[in-house]
């Protein structure tokens, strides 16, 4: 895993591998990066979701449907 985090150019490909290979190694149906702002409200930036389960995340990486 941090072989790949070294060869990864974007943020979109160091949380899309990291998230992938997390989720193969703790064997779960889903993996998610979540930032906290300040007022300690936050957002989904990145998930690996596993086959028949609902993305939290939208395709461009950063929208959030939790709460909606």
């Amino acid at each position: 895993m941090i072989e790949r985090i070294r060869q990864s150019l974007t943020l979109k490909t160091i949380f899309s591998s990291t998230t992938e290979e997390v989720r193969q190694i703790l064997n779960c149906h889903r993996v998610a990066v979540y930032r906290f702002w300040e007022n300690w409200g936050g957002e989904f930036i990145y998930e690996s979701v596993g086959e028949g389960w609902t993305p939290l995340v939208g395709e461009g990486g950063r929208e959030t449907y939790v709460g909606r």
